[in-house]
């Protein structure tokens, strides 16, 4: 088991890629699960010519797009909260139990997170900053879906509980996350940042396809991410340990 003693941006670093690697395999697994829908409305938006320039769909299907996205990363954001915890109390969870409780969990999961990041919207509608800290406050809150299986009042409070008083780490971590993303906003999106950057000129279908994959794959980096905090968080906040916090999976 872990010991935390504070909530510090090294040690969650250090720790999430330290889970990433000993997860590898699950890992793979998730994230090629999560890009299926993506996949899917790519394909379909492709037989109606309607990917734009990046290689995203375009017009209607953006919908579509956006919500195999939240998806997709809800799916993998639950699937590493399991896998983070059980790691840290002993081992390593197998692929089976992994896949398994992320699609118990993802109904639930589905819905605290459509809700929290439709209030994250509206606060970027309503002012670029509110957007922002509404971001830091529901950071968690997948997780806390996943793992305490508590509704979306309790998972919106619990994340809000949860991140009081570490906000300025968090905003930190998530400035970090977002530094392998930039080259790629700037040249349009992920996947189009490939052959941007290697002077490369891909088809539409290859382009969908790379932006799919460069997508899953700095998301679940960013899931793991976003486990390690909910766990270092709440064995601060309610001096449990990592066995203790695991027990609900039992």
């Amino acid at each position: 088991m872990r010991e935390v003693s504070r909530f510090a941006i090294g040690d969650v670093l250090k720790t999430s890629l330290w889970i990433y690697s000993r997860n590898l395999p699950t890992v793979v697994v998730l994230a090629a699960i999560a890009s299926a829908p993506m996949f899917a409305v790519a394909w379909l938006a492709l037989g109606d010519d309607m990917l734009d320039s990046t290689g995203r769909p375009d017009g209607l299907w953006t919908i579509g797009d956006l919500f195999a996205a939240f998806l997709g990363g809800f799916w993998l954001e639950a699937g590493m909260a399991f896998a983070v915890v059980r790691t840290l109390r002993s081992a390593a969870p197998s692929l089976g139990e992994t896949l398994a409780y992320a699609l118990q969990v993802i109904p639930r999961v589905l819905v605290v997170g459509l809700v929290a990041y439709l209030f994250v919207g509206l606060g970027f509608v309503a002012l670029i900053v509110p957007g922002i800290i509404l971001i830091l406050v529901y950071w968690v809150v997948v997780p806390v879906a996943a793992v305490e299986r508590g509704g979306v009042v309790y998972a919106l409070k619990r994340s809000h509980e949860l991140t009081k008083g570490h906000k300025g780490r968090i905003l930190a971590i998530l400035g970090l996350l977002l530094i392998p993303v930039i080259p790629s906003i700037i040249a349009g999106d992920a996947g189009a940042g490939i052959p941007w950057a290697l002077g490369l000129d891909w088809s539409e279908a290859t382009l969908a396809q790379a932006t799919v994959v460069v997508d899953a794959l700095i998301l679940s980096v960013e899931c793991t991410v976003v486990a390690v905090c909910y766990h270092d968080l709440r064995v601060l906040k309610d001096g449990y340990d990592s066995g203790r916090i695991a027990e609900v999976f039992a």
